[in-house]
């Protein structure tokens, strides 16, 4: 198993208020919104929460989320990585501090659970937050970087073969939870990635869902749409549609409506 376990609060409390309060303080901070910060700070007055593109196919998508990837469709790639790094450093920092001050590993966890609630659903903002993915990532390249790195590679080389951009960004969780329960023996991490990540494709529901709808209508957005309206850039997905096995297929550009 791994030695994670095997950590030794410094804490007289008993082990569950730990928990309990870790998780507390990881989601009040978890609540802070980088992307209104954000948004506030570099364009006073304009919502960066929600935003509209219109697709080659003419349907409208919606993005509604505070979140880097709002803050990037709407005031560009540099703000949009700014506001992504502050909810990564939002969890992994109090993580690193609780890891310094010598708590174990459950309690670091944790404050990973309680800040990506606390993105998603934030108390500070009528709980309309983000999906998760940045402080999530915060969480796991602070517990296993290394895993991490595998597991991105991994991941990434899955959604090429499949030739789904989709996959591509999410199959790397999916390794990770492999990596974890396999490599690592660890069965508390294994379980956080995999809360993670349900938790992040339950607070996508709504552009997943507006996916399937077009799907079923015959009008879905091809890899570089999908790719560009994630932030994930274009040439990410004209890349997949180049180089995955199932072949090169045709890419559609994003056309902007805000």
């Amino acid at each position: 198993a791994s030695d994670w376990s095997s950590d030794v609060c410094s804490s007289d409390l008993p082990l569950t208020l730990e928990i309990v309060a870790a998780g507390v303080v990881g989601y009040l901070l978890g609540s802070f919104s980088s992307a209104r910060f954000v948004g506030r700070l570099v364009a006073p007055g304009t919502d960066v929460t929600r935003v509209a593109k219109t697709l080659a196919s003419g349907d409208r998508f919606e993005i509604a989320s505070a979140s880097g990837t709002a803050v990037q469709l709407t005031l560009g790639a540099r703000w949009g990585g700014l506001t992504g790094t502050l909810d990564a450093l939002k969890v992994a920092l109090p993580m690193l501090a609780a890891r310094a001050l010598g708590f174990g590993v459950e309690v670091e966890v944790a404050i990973a659970v309680g800040g990506l609630v606390g993105h998603v659903l934030p108390i500070w903002h009528r709980f309309h937050g983000g999906r998760g993915e940045a402080p999530t990532y915060g969480a796991i390249l602070t517990l296993d970087p290394t895993g991490v790195l595998i597991s991105l590679a991994i991941g990434m080389a899955f959604g090429f073969v499949v030739g789904n951009i989709l996959a591509l960004r999410w199959a790397p969780l999916v390794a990770l939870i492999g990596f974890a329960a396999v490599i690592r023996d660890d069965a508390l991490f294994a379980t956080y990635v995999a809360f993670a990540l349900l938790f992040y494709m339950w607070a996508s529901w709504g552009e997943l869902t507006q996916l399937a709808v077009l799907a079923k209508k015959g009008t879905a957005p091809g890899n570089e749409e999908i790719a560009a309206e994630l932030g994930m850039g274009g040439g990410l997905g004209r890349a997949v549609d180049r180089w995955s096995v199932p072949g090169d297929r045709k890419s559609t550009r994003l056309n902007s409506s805000h």
